[in-house]
């Protein structure tokens, strides 16, 4: 086979590997979107509102730090693995009390 043709079939081939991969990522955006929509804008985005739906799902607990309290001041962040089709990806919810309120 000629040089020209060697060019041409490895400049074809890196165009479909091209395309494959914009293909991929759009499918990824759009899971991740989903996931999104499903886990923080169906109920109110508060912190044992996410916890809550994290538990009836079932997804794991990856890091939990810090703790809530009744009073006084306190961070508190936990995140939960959340398997896709498209790749696993983690939810993270926080919330903290402090001299502006809680958040």
């Amino acid at each position: 086979m000629d040089t020209d043709k060697m060019k041409c079939l490895a400049a074809i081939s890196v165009l479909m590997l091209c395309s494959l991969e914009n293909a991929h990522a759009t499918e990824r955006d759009a899971s991740l979107i989903n996931s999104f929509q499903v886990l923080c804008t169906l109920v109110a985005p508060v912190f044992e509102k996410i916890e809550q739906k994290a538990m009836a799902m079932r997804l794991p607990v990856r890091r939990d730090i810090g703790q809530s309290k009744e009073s006084g001041p306190f961070a508190h962040s936990k995140s939960w693995l959340v398997t896709l089709t498209t790749g696993p990806h983690e939810l993270t919810a926080a919330e903290a009390n402090g001299p502006h309120g809680y958040v």
